[in-house]
């Protein structure tokens, strides 16, 4: 007669138990089964449960004012907490505590200087008040930033002067270069 020896693992996370041949195995447990294999001899199965678990995980990040941040598909504000219940690498529940705080916030006020209407004679000078995260850069499209605040040799008009902070966040303020009239003779 052959008699044949075989064994396998599983796992069950927590509160869950693992049922083989009317036999609830929970988790941590190894048990041998003796059955009758093809032959009809005598089987020993061992059964191995292995005790998975639970996982929880805090995730602090930080956005501009305003700004949202994406988990999961989700957007949280500034300011906000959410959890998500998701399976774990190993299959059971992990908790994930996002937690969203918001960068100080910056502003600013621009001063303009008249130009003439003909020639590209006015400026413009960005004034801090307090807050944000130093050092701050300038700029007038958003792209090319300076640590000046001034820009000159403007023409009239409408402009946008974007203020970026330490942390990358960007606030923006309206202004407009008013035009000397042109002298009528």
């Amino acid at each position: 007669w052959v008699t044949s020896n075989s064994a396998f693992e599983v796992g069950v996370c927590p509160g869950e138990t693992y049922d083989y041949q009317g036999a609830t195995l929970g988790g941590g447990t190894t048990q041998a089964f003796t059955l009758h294999n093809w032959l009809g001899c005598d089987s020993v199965v061992t059964v191995t449960v292995k005790q998975l678990h639970n996982s929880s995980k805090q995730l602090d990040v930080n956005v501009c004012p305003g700004k949202t941040y994406e988990y999961n598909n989700i957007q949280i504000p500034g300011g906000q907490v959410q959890d998500f219940h998701l399976p774990n690498a190993e299959g059971c529940d992990s908790m994930i505590t996002v937690r969203v705080t918001e960068y100080p916030s910056a502003s600013f006020v621009v001063q303009t200087e008249t130009a003439c209407a003909n020639a590209a004679t006015g400026s413009l000078s960005a004034v801090l008040n307090p807050g944000g995260q130093s050092p701050f850069q300038y700029s007038l499209n958003n792209i090319d930033y300076q640590d000046e605040t001034l820009f000159d040799q403007l023409s009239a008009g409408d402009y946008q002067v974007f203020m970026e902070d330490a942390n990358h966040c960007v606030f923006i303020q309206p202004a407009t270069i008013a035009a000397v009239p042109q002298l009528e003779i």
